[in-house]
Protein backbone atom coordinates (compact mmCIF):
# COMPACT_ATOMS: atom_id res chain seq x y z
CA UNK A 1 0.00 0.00 0.00
CA UNK A 2 2.66 2.05 0.67
CA UNK A 3 4.59 1.87 -3.01
CA UNK A 4 0.92 2.39 -4.34
CA UNK A 5 0.77 5.68 -2.76
CA UNK A 6 3.74 6.63 -3.72
CA UNK A 7 3.12 5.70 -7.17
CA UNK A 8 -0.43 8.14 -6.88
CA UNK A 9 2.15 10.84 -5.36
CA UNK A 10 4.76 10.43 -8.55
CA UNK A 11 2.02 10.63 -10.71
CA UNK A 12 0.09 13.65 -9.54
CA UNK A 13 3.67 15.59 -9.65
CA UNK A 14 4.45 14.61 -12.59
CA UNK A 15 1.19 15.98 -13.50
CA UNK A 16 1.59 18.97 -12.07
CA UNK A 17 4.85 19.60 -13.19
CA UNK A 18 3.19 18.98 -16.75
CA UNK A 19 0.83 21.67 -16.14
CA UNK A 20 3.42 24.26 -15.16
CA UNK A 21 5.37 23.50 -18.79
CA UNK A 22 2.19 23.69 -20.55
CA UNK A 23 1.81 27.46 -18.99
CA UNK A 24 5.05 27.96 -19.23
CA UNK A 25 5.67 27.37 -23.33
CA UNK A 26 1.99 28.94 -23.88
CA UNK A 27 4.27 32.20 -23.23
CA UNK A 28 6.55 31.32 -25.69
CA UNK A 29 3.92 30.80 -28.30
CA UNK A 30 4.18 27.06 -28.03
CA UNK A 31 1.83 24.39 -27.36
CA UNK A 32 2.92 21.30 -25.62
CA UNK A 33 0.72 18.88 -27.34
CA UNK A 34 2.36 20.04 -30.54
CA UNK A 35 5.71 18.82 -29.19
CA UNK A 36 5.69 15.67 -31.24
CA UNK A 37 5.53 17.60 -34.36
CA UNK A 38 8.34 19.51 -33.66
CA UNK A 39 10.74 17.23 -32.37
CA UNK A 40 13.71 16.54 -34.90
CA UNK A 41 13.25 12.92 -36.19
CA UNK A 42 17.31 12.55 -36.76
CA UNK A 43 19.39 11.48 -33.40
CA UNK A 44 21.45 14.14 -34.90
CA UNK A 45 19.52 16.82 -34.76
CA UNK A 46 17.68 15.70 -31.19
CA UNK A 47 21.28 15.66 -29.88
CA UNK A 48 22.31 19.20 -31.67
CA UNK A 49 18.96 20.68 -30.03
CA UNK A 50 19.69 19.54 -26.82
CA UNK A 51 23.47 20.75 -26.77
CA UNK A 52 21.69 24.19 -27.93
CA UNK A 53 19.62 24.36 -24.69
CA UNK A 54 22.09 23.40 -22.66
CA UNK A 55 24.05 26.54 -24.25
CA UNK A 56 21.46 28.74 -23.54
CA UNK A 57 20.73 27.74 -20.26
CA UNK A 58 24.29 27.47 -18.67
CA UNK A 59 25.39 31.14 -20.96
CA UNK A 60 24.09 34.29 -18.47
CA UNK A 61 23.74 36.24 -21.41
CA UNK A 62 21.43 33.33 -23.69
CA UNK A 63 19.81 32.37 -20.45
CA UNK A 64 18.48 36.02 -19.34
CA UNK A 65 17.54 36.92 -23.45
CA UNK A 66 15.19 33.69 -23.10
CA UNK A 67 13.83 33.57 -20.01
CA UNK A 68 13.60 37.19 -19.02
CA UNK A 69 13.23 38.67 -23.11
CA UNK A 70 11.67 35.41 -24.24
CA UNK A 71 13.82 35.03 -27.63
CA UNK A 72 16.10 32.84 -28.44
CA UNK A 73 19.72 34.40 -29.75
CA UNK A 74 19.73 32.35 -32.95
CA UNK A 75 22.49 34.42 -34.14
CA UNK A 76 24.75 33.72 -31.26
CA UNK A 77 24.14 29.79 -31.02
CA UNK A 78 24.88 29.26 -34.77
CA UNK A 79 27.87 31.06 -34.33
CA UNK A 80 28.88 29.12 -31.63
CA UNK A 81 28.20 25.69 -33.13
CA UNK A 82 29.17 26.69 -36.72
CA UNK A 83 25.78 26.08 -38.01
CA UNK A 84 23.15 27.77 -40.32
CA UNK A 85 20.79 30.29 -38.24
CA UNK A 86 18.30 28.47 -40.80
CA UNK A 87 19.21 25.23 -38.70
CA UNK A 88 18.54 26.78 -35.58
CA UNK A 89 15.60 28.47 -36.50
CA UNK A 90 14.57 25.28 -37.93
CA UNK A 91 14.67 23.57 -34.63
CA UNK A 92 14.15 26.95 -32.53
CA UNK A 93 10.96 25.49 -30.89
CA UNK A 94 12.11 22.31 -29.73
CA UNK A 95 15.51 24.53 -27.97
CA UNK A 96 13.52 26.76 -26.42
CA UNK A 97 11.29 24.01 -25.01
CA UNK A 98 14.53 22.10 -23.40
CA UNK A 99 15.96 24.70 -22.42
CA UNK A 100 12.66 25.97 -20.54
CA UNK A 101 12.86 22.35 -18.86
CA UNK A 102 16.31 22.22 -18.20
CA UNK A 103 15.77 25.61 -16.45
CA UNK A 104 12.69 24.75 -14.92
CA UNK A 105 12.05 22.90 -11.73
CA UNK A 106 10.96 20.28 -13.17
CA UNK A 107 12.46 17.18 -11.83
CA UNK A 108 10.32 14.55 -13.49
CA UNK A 109 10.20 15.87 -16.67
CA UNK A 110 14.16 16.27 -17.19
CA UNK A 111 13.97 12.37 -15.59
CA UNK A 112 13.02 11.99 -19.63
CA UNK A 113 15.46 13.75 -21.26
CA UNK A 114 18.12 11.79 -22.54
CA UNK A 115 21.44 12.89 -22.54
CA UNK A 116 23.51 14.59 -25.23
CA UNK A 117 25.90 11.04 -25.55
CA UNK A 118 23.00 8.83 -25.52
CA UNK A 119 21.16 10.62 -28.53
CA UNK A 120 23.89 10.56 -30.73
Amino acid sequence: SISAYNMVQERESLAEEIDRLRARLSEFGIALDRLSEICPKQKRSRALCIRLAQETVTDEVLSRALLHHQRLSVGALARRFEISEKTVEKHRKYVVTIALILSGDFPGIQAFLPDTGEVM
